[in-house]
């Protein structure tokens, strides 16, 4: 999908990157700037990468599609990130354990460590569901992009059950380029202008396949 197609798939990741990282120089506004077109532009993002698998034009305009569905790609990123920080809650379970234990060994550093070595397993459980809860949003963008007609609350239903038995295979899938990642920082950061279009190329390939079975 990528053949030949190399040029536009970097320029989009770089023009993406400066869109949301450069509002982030302001101070205070720049935090709300950035929440308000991350959805649009997440939208944008993996249309242009399904039209790139799909071998449709993939032009770098793709990216600003998302605003023609502003309030509802707003919506959507809101829920997503509002319920997997509700899963997230469940961290503070083993942070209130180890705050009430690490007291009672009198402030040794021994008994301190004992006290995490035992709560690292309880935080490890209690952030199990907050990976599953991100795994089936994960497609979430891509049904907007594909079906721009389907509600926020939908799209993250229909998400929801396109990731069933899926799950597994996305959480291994980043790891395939792990060792590609390496390799990039070799280069002072100047591989991952094409290692991120990969990536991203993947996941809409991901996408395709889950949504045809």
């Amino acid at each position: 999908a990528l053949s030949g197609r190399w040029a536009p798939a970097i320029g989009a990741g770089l023009l993406y990157q400066i869109v949301l990282g450069a509002p982030q120089a302001i101070p205070y506004l720049g935090t709300i700037v950035v929440l308000l077109i991350a959805g649009p532009m997440l939208l944008g993002w993996n249309r242009f990468f399904l039209n790139l698998v799909r071998h449709d034009a993939a032009d770098v305009g793709r990216l600003f599609d998302g605003f023609k569905l502003f309030g509802r790609t707003l919506w959507a990123y809101s829920l997503v990130c509002l319920y997997i920080s509700l899963w997230c809650l469940l961290l503070i379970i083993p942070g209130i354990l180890a705050a009430v234990a690490i007291p009672l060994v009198n402030g040794k550093p021994a008994g301190e460590a004992a006290v995490v070595v035992l709560l690292s397993p309880l935080f490890l459980l209690a952030l199990l569901p907050t990976i599953r809860a991100a795994l089936s949003y994960a497609l979430t963008f891509y049904i907007l992009a594909d079906h721009p007609e389907t509600t926020a609350s939908e799209a993250i239903r229909q998400s929801k059950q396109m990731m069933v038995g899926f799950k597994w295979k996305l959480f291994c899938l980043p790891w395939r380029f792990f060792w590609w990642g390496l390799l990039c920082i070799f280069t002072c950061g100047i591989g991952f202008l094409w290692l991120y279009p990969f990536v991203n190329a993947a996941n809409a390939a991901f996408y395709d396949d889950v949504r045809t079975r």
